[in-house]
């Protein structure tokens, strides 16, 4: 519902999401990590996430639905961050050192 003034109406959100971008926070780890995978769970239309590492490109790439997919191995850093862009509902995204820890 949305109020204008003293009315109240319903809101129509119609039959596709509206687009949205997410910029998550700046992640500084103590140490060193080793980027070696995404994963990203989600339903309901397409995602593009983006991922920098010690702020260099490390991933962009757009989803569909549950997927996990190997990064480059240089990889390698301390700081990282993502942006999230689309319609999707995400409801999780994880990082690991290799594609074996997300299974």
């Amino acid at each position: 519902y949305i109020r204008v003034d003293n009315n109240l109406y319903e809101w129509d959100r119609g039959d596709t999401f509206m687009v949205h971008t997410y910029v998550g926070p700046l992640h500084v780890l103590g140490v060193p990590f080793n980027f070696g995978a995404l994963q990203v769970m989600m339903e309901a239309g397409a995602e593009r996430v983006q991922l920098t590492v010690d702020g260099y490109p490390a991933l962009d790439e757009t989803f569909t639905g549950d997927d996990a997919i190997p990064l480059p191995q240089w990889a390698t850093g301390q700081k990282f961050q993502w942006t999230l862009t689309g319609t999707g509902r995400v409801s999780r995204i994880g990082l690991s050192p290799s594609m074996k820890e997300l299974s």
